[in-house]
């Protein structure tokens, strides 16, 4: 049998996983929840509350899939809307997330940190890198998404901190925004023109219910 959990935010989590506990002592294992962000959360909360569901079906048996829900006010037109917490680029690695998830998040730990990244710092590396290398990873991993990595990496604390304010507005209009060659080299991969060896295009995370 299969039911919906309500919207799981920020100060629901005991409330969610006591009930999750309630409905395996009457046999109700295969269920599925949204999962609201954008909303008065953080990154780093929607994330832990994403891990709730896969630790809940490790100790109790459950197959629980998630459905991320993005938060818009409903006076918002143009759903552009961007909570206190979060940026534009966030909110648009998540979206390329869930495009290869299919909008799912899958209730097994090996897929899910697939997904979104096996700890936080992954999960947040992972929301800003190019939307290809996201959607497409295994096809640029060995490539782009390798050369990127390798950019990012050798950035220093203050370069680092350049970039992230760049590329956290989610404008990719001009590469040559810094004085540092290396976050010009890295915004560059953003563009739309950025030639790699890929050859096809298969996506990296596929999840059957």
């Amino acid at each position: 049998m299969k039911i919906a959990a309500f919207h799981k935010h920020c100060g629901d989590e005991m409330h969610f996983i006591k009930r999750i506990e309630w409905a395996t002592e009457f046999g109700l294992t295969r269920l599925s929840n949204y999962i609201l962000y954008n909303f008065k959360d953080t990154p780093e909360h929607f994330y832990e509350r994403l891990r709730i569901n896969i630790d809940l079906n490790e100790r109790l048996g459950t197959q629980i899939f998630s459905f991320p829900m993005k938060y818009i006010p409903v006076d918002n037109k143009d759903r552009k809307f961007v909570g206190q917490n979060w940026n534009s680029r966030y909110l648009r690695g998540i979206q390329c997330i869930l495009n290869a998830t299919h909008g799912i998040v899958s209730p097994k730990r090996k897929l899910f940190e697939a997904a979104f990244g096996k700890n936080m710092e992954d999960f947040k590396r992972l929301m800003i890198m190019p939307d290809r290398y996201i959607i497409y990873r295994e096809d640029h991993k060995h490539n782009g998404a390798a050369d990127w990595d390798r950019l990012y990496d050798s950035l220093s604390a203050a370069q680092q901190e350049e970039f992230h304010n760049i590329v956290f507005k989610n404008i990719f209009e001009h590469e040559s925004k810094s004085k540092y060659a290396k976050i010009n080299l890295l915004l560059s991969h953003y563009s739309k023109h950025y030639k790699t060896s890929l050859q096809s295009s298969t996506l990296t995370v596929k999840i059957n219910p």
